[in-house]
């Protein structure tokens, strides 16, 4: 939603209206953790990461198994600065959902706000790019949670080969 609106209020509008009307939507539609998911990642944008972490738990409350929901919890933990209790969500993420690139993604900025080794970064860095949509590539670059990495030329070749 973002990337259509590109407004994180009007986004999480959208999410609460399609909430408002979920008991009027078919019954495979009612109880979609995707509204919560969506809730999540516009409270993430709204820099909010304990009503984003919020959300993400009524997600996974819907779908215990949704790939989406654990990654957005990850990703609210990190920005919590929980770090170790992300992790295992973005395991559970790519357990779920092994082609989704956002758990690699926020995994590899989890690893560098920790201080891991770039050998252990670079490659979640690299798979995320390999699986993230086209219009998602260019702005992981300029994440402020790769900031300790962007001199360095192995870091900059990533980017430049998904171009």
């Amino acid at each position: 939603m973002m990337d259509v609106v590109g407004d994180p209020v009007a986004a999480e509008a959208t999410f609460d209206e399609i909430l408002r009307l979920g008991p009027h939507l078919p019954e495979g539609l009612r109880n979609f953790e995707g509204a919560w998911v969506g809730k999540s990642n516009a409270r993430a944008w709204r820099r909010d990461p304990a009503a984003a972490l919020e959300f993400a738990e009524r997600a996974l409350e819907l779908n215990p198994q949704s790939a989406y929901a654990w990654s957005a919890k990850g990703s609210a933990l990190n920005n919590l600065k929980r770090y170790g209790e992300a992790l295992p969500c973005y395991e559970r993420s790519i357990e779920a959902e092994p082609g989704y690139w956002h758990p690699y993604y926020c995994k590899a900025c989890t690893f560098a706000l920790t201080g891991k080794p770039r050998h252990k970064i670079y490659p979640l860095i690299s798979k995320a790019l390999s699986l993230a949509p086209p219009h998602r590539r260019a702005g992981l670059r300029d994440d402020p949670d790769f900031a300790t990495l962007r001199d360095d030329p192995a870091f900059v070749a990533l980017f430049d080969r998904v171009r």
